[in-house]
């Protein structure tokens, strides 16, 4: 009688971590999606193949978790042991992606700044103008964190367009870009007396960023992982408890 009873008490427990499970996983998929989109704002400062990844492990883990928390459900009512060992798969499959996300986001948490910095240099050094994609989004970031240059507004004399510009600066073509203008109006030459211009420099603007968007996604994942392993336990006493 006792064990009926613990029984039903498991399946009640059970029931219940599947459905915050079903929710999670709901939850990872949007988050997955929002990492994509917000990732693409940041193409001028990120190798983006190199970043996508943990987009993409959240975008599968989420629908998969959206899947297996119905077949959770199935298993937990049915008292099927067949079902129960494959939901028991399924979450550790689940586990195992949210581990590899967690790892690869504080992974390129440590390597952020450097990796921005380099990659900011190349875009605004030789790309600005050149390639109309990341033009729009070295204006972007420029407009969006009223910054402009890497570490400041001088980064952009030695760049390939500020060359460029020099030489057709009388058809209207100023030396700096107008992203880094206030009002969208011309730029000065002189930037540092002109009021209207950005002086921070974009390179921790967006690093800072960046960081609070991969701490949000690993410490996420960490949360669910440790989730998992006591729901995977769960889902091993229950199956346990129905063969007897």
């Amino acid at each position: 009688m006792r064990k009926k009873a613990s029984g039903r008490t498991l399946k009640k427990f059970l029931a219940i971590f599947n459905v915050i499970f079903w929710f999670a996983g709901v939850g990872f998929l949007g988050l997955g999606i929002w990492l994509y989109l917000t990732l693409q704002d940041f193409r001028a400062a990120i190798e983006h193949a190199h970043f996508i990844l943990p987009a993409y492990l959240l975008i599968i883990s989420g629908g998969a978790v959206v899947i297996f928390g119905v077949i959770g459900c199935i298993a937990i009512f049915a008292e099927s042991r067949c079902l129960l060992a494959f939901y028991w798969v399924c979450i550790i499959f689940v586990l195992a992606a949210d581990v590899a996300t967690c790892v690869k986001s504080f992974f390129l948490n440590d390597e952020v700044e450097s990796h921005v910095t380099y990659r900011l240099n190349v875009t605004s050094m030789y790309k600005y103008i050149y390639d109309e994609d990341m033009t729009d989004a070295i204006d972007t970031l420029q407009q969006k964190y009223e910054c402009c240059g890497v570490r400041n507004y001088s980064d952009w004399s030695g760049t390939s367009y500020n060359k460029r510009a020099r030489s057709l600066l009388t058809k209207g073509i100023h030396p700096y870009p107008e992203s880094c203008c206030r009002d969208n109006n011309s730029c000065s030459l002189l930037l540092s007396s002109n009021p209207d211009i950005f002086i921070q420099g974009c390179l921790y603007p967006v690093v800072n960023q960046m960081r609070l968007i991969l701490s949000l996604v690993g410490w996420s994942t960490l949360a669910i992982s440790a989730y998992l392993v006591i729901e995977s336990f769960m889902v091993c006493c229950f199956r346990v408890a129905v063969s007897r």
